[in-house]
């Protein structure tokens, strides 16, 4: 059953989320379910398998793979936790790496996550590569989200994660 929140907008949310009560604007959105599935290999956010709808090999054979943070712990999870720099300039959190060696250096499909009134937003998804200049956005990651989640629904789901 979708739940909805009831709070301040995100500044790029559109005013087709926006309602007003008295003399407050807010923003409504419904609440996005976040759970760890595959073993601790991938998210899954409602009914969407994260990693496939994003077109990430999370059980592809050897160097194929492309590892989800969860699998690595410590600082990458306290990174999806807001409790650590990301490690990327951009500030972006990886939620999948390039790489099996597990190096964030090596690239990673990542989010803008932020956390505001309650709750934490994932966006804005995309490639990118630490030595390389920008962003890479496939169609099929422009479209994906943005997705909202209880911040104390979110935290209980991740901590078990932080190695």
């Amino acid at each position: 059953m979708p739940r909805f929140m009831i709070l301040e907008p995100f500044t790029d949310w559109p005013p087709s989320r926006w309602a007003t009560l008295g003399d407050s604007l807010l923003a409504y959105r419904q609440v996005d379910e976040l759970s760890i599935i595959d073993e601790g290999r991938d998210f899954a956010v409602g009914r969407i398998t994260l990693a496939k709808h994003l077109g990430i090999s999370t059980r592809a054979p050897g160097w194929q793979a492309q590892p989800c943070v969860l699998e690595l712990g410590g600082s990458l999870v306290a990174g999806l936790l807001l409790d650590e720099p990301s490690g990327f300039e951009s500030g972006r959190v990886p939620l999948y790496l390039l790489c099996p060696c597990g190096a964030p250096a090596c690239g990673a499909l990542t989010a803008r996550v932020r956390a505001e009134n309650g709750t934490v937003l994932w966006s804005d998804f995309g490639t990118e590569v630490p030595y390389e200049k920008g962003l890479t956005q496939h169609p099929h990651q422009r479209r994906t989200g943005p997705f909202v989640f209880d911040a104390a629904e979110y935290r209980t789901t991740l901590a078990p994660y932080l190695g």
